[in-house]
C-alpha cells in the first residue's frame, strides 16, 4: 500500500508489515520480524532483530537546551558518532569500521584524543604512543626492537630505555665512546 494523507498507518511491503508516514511520505516501519526501520523501508540485520536509522540519523537524549538534545548518537556517514552538549552539531566520540576510537576528532590510530592544545595517539603500527603539541611531537615512546625512546621537535630522540633495561640520555647505546649519560640495570 501506498500513502496518500498527510498523517497515516497502514500495512506495507506484504502484509505482517506495519508503516507510519507523515506528508505522504513513509517515515518508520515495523516489519514482520520485529525490527523497526526508521527513515527508510527495511531493516537489515545479519543475526537478530533492532532498529535501523537510515544514514545521518541520530538518536537523542536529554531535555537539552530547546534545540537540540544533550546527548546524541547515529551514523555519521562513515563512522558510530557520539555527541554530547548543547552546543553544535560535532561528533564528540567516533568509532570508526577499522576499530580506531577518535575523541574530540575523527581517528586516525587506534586511540586518538585531541583537544584545543595538542593531542595523543597510541597507533597499531610498533606499539607506538605519541603526544604532540602543534605540529611538533612533544613525546613519542616507542621502538621496533623493544626500546622506549623519547624524542622531543619531531624525530629527535633524547632519552631512551633499551631492551635491557638502561636508561640513556643524549646518547644511543651504552658504549663509553658516546657523549651522553647512562643508568645501568645492574646498578652501575
Amino acid at each position: 500500500s501506498s500513502f496518500a494523507s498527510n498523517v497515516e498507518i497502514g500495512r506495507v511491503g506484504g502484509d505482517n508489515n506495519m508503516g507510519f508516514a507523515t506528508g505522504g511520505t513513509e517515515r518508520m516501519r515495523i516489519d514482520s520480524s520485529g525490527n523497526l526501520a526508521i527513515g527508510r523501508t527495511a531493516a537489515h540485520f545479519s543475526s537478530g532483530n533492532g532498529i535501523h536509522l537510515t544514514d545521518d540519523y541520530y538518536i537523542g537524549f536529554g531535555d537539552g537546551n530547546g534545540t537540540r538534545p544533550d546527548f546524541q548518537a547515529g551514523y555519521n556517514g562513515t563512522s558510530l558518532a557520539f555527541r554530547c552538549g548543547t552546543g553544535a552539531d560535532t561528533d564528540d566520540i567516533v568509532f570508526d569500521t577499522n576499530g580506531n576510537i577518535g575523541i574530540g576528532v575523527t581517528p586516525t590510530d587506534k586511540l586518538h584524543i585531541a583537544g584545543s592544545v595538542g593531542e595523543m595517539k597510541l597507533k597499531s603500527s610498533g606499539a607506538e604512543i605519541e603526544f604532540t603539541r602543534g605540529a611538533s611531537n612533544i613525546l613519542t615512546a616507542s621502538h621496533p626492537s623493544g626500546r622506549l625512546v623519547f624524542q622531543t621537535g619531531g624525530t629527535n630522540p633524547r632519552a631512551r630505555i633499551d631492551s635491557a633495561g638502561h636508561f640513556l640520555v643524549g646518547k644511543t647505546s651504552t658504549s663509553i665512546v658516546n657523549a651522553g649519560s647512562a643508568l645501568f640495570a645492574d646498578g652501575r
